[in-house]
């Protein structure tokens, strides 16, 4: 995502728009065979739009349903989801002073609507602009249509998905189910410009999976994180 010339104000709408196009690409298959799992589950379509609407986290929302299916008691399924979720803490963290000069309720809503793709988009956006330029009303609007762009595809794309998923059968089949997947490959790949940040990539994803194959589950994604972020600090 760049800016076209003219400044971050002038330029940043159309950065931000063309951000938005694949995360929404990536969503559309992704949020359809989760839609098909909530049909298969029990869950009605009112059901599964107002669990994206208001969860709007793709992992969570996959554990959800299956631990729903399996009738697990709904305070372990709460507290599963919001371990789940503790990676949006970090990621939040890492851009609040980046967006310090952002209004209170623009932030907010920021914060809210944080997916890992929207992040991926925004964090990058920061690290090229101050403080006061990203608080600048053309970029905080452009920033909020990115989110509100990857939220309104994957609302319809969960809803369809229970909709209409009959008609479709298994979309594991058809490969719906890598569609997050290629979406974070794609955002990761153009921030690996140095050696160093491959390193910071290939660690840490080692470091994941070998926490996911001892039994740590979702801690697995938060412990990875952590050590990125030191290996970061820590490596020349």
């Amino acid at each position: 995502m760049v800016f076209a010339s003219g400044g971050p104000g002038r330029g940043a709408p159309a950065g931000f728009a063309r951000a938005a196009i694949p995360i929404a690409l990536g969503y559309l298959p992704a949020g359809f065979a989760l839609g098909v799992l909530a049909r298969e589950a029990g869950f009605s379509v009112f059901e599964t739009a107002l669990m994206s609407a208001s969860v709007f986290a793709g992992s969570a929302q996959f554990t959800m349903v299956a631990q729903m299916s399996a009738r697990v008691p709904g305070p372990l399924v709460v507290a599963t989801c919001a371990m789940v979720n503790l990676r949006y803490l970090l990621m939040n963290t890492s851009v609040a002073a980046r967006m310090s000069k952002v209004g209170p309720i623009r932030r907010a809503l920021l914060g809210i609507m944080t997916s890992d793709e929207t992040y991926a988009v925004n964090c990058s956006m920061s690290e090229r602009l101050s403080p006061d330029e990203f608080a600048a009303p053309a970029v905080v609007s452009a920033a909020l249509g990115v989110d509100a762009v990857s939220y309104l595809s994957w609302l319809l794309a969960t809803s369809g998905g229970c909709l209409f998923g009959a008609m479709l059968g298994d979309a594991e089949r058809f490969g719906a189910d890598f569609g997050l997947t290629a979406v974070f490959i794609a955002l990761l790949a153009p921030r690996l410009k140095d050696a160093k940040q491959l390193r910071v990539a290939l660690l840490s994803g080692a470091a994941c999976v070998v926490c996911f194959l001892i039994g740590l589950g979702s801690w697995s994604v938060i412990i990875a994180t952590v050590l990125a972020a030191a290996l970061g600090v820590v490596l020349p």
